[in-house]
């Protein structure tokens, strides 16, 4: 709508992940869909992907593992609160992910998609 605007942070390199990309497609659309109905007076919508090295607390014996992470930061005044649907989160545990939200304030909601990094070699 022209009341929320968007914007995408690729990253300076390219991220790669073994994921099935109708899959993934399909989450992708439906959080961002829940995101746009989160913000009906209007706001921002900032999607970044990076690289980290992430340890799982409750798993230490395979160390850190390298993840693409997806982060969607919702801003606006009137934020509804944004509850991801089961499907949704089974979409991204099929995809190998990690799904969680984390409200910031009041005007700040944070949507963030970790799924396993792979390295492509030339």
């Amino acid at each position: 709508g022209e009341d929320v605007t968007w914007t995408l942070d690729t990253g300076p390199a390219p991220l790669h992940a073994s994921i099935d990309a109708a899959e993934f497609e399909q989450c992708l659309t439906a959080l961002v869909t829940q995101a746009r109905e989160s913000l009906p007076l209007g706001g921002q919508i900032l999607m970044r992907l990076s690289s980290e090295m992430h340890a799982s607390a409750e798993d230490t014996t395979r160390g850190a593992r390298p993840e693409v992470v997806m982060t969607m930061e919702l801003r606006g005044y009137g934020l509804q609160p944004l509850t991801i649907a089961p499907a949704v989160q089974t979409q991204a545990m099929r995809l190998g992910g990690e799904l969680t939200t984390t409200v910031r304030d009041h005007v700040t909601t944070r949507i963030v998609l970790r799924m396993p990094r792979v390295f492509v070699t030339a």
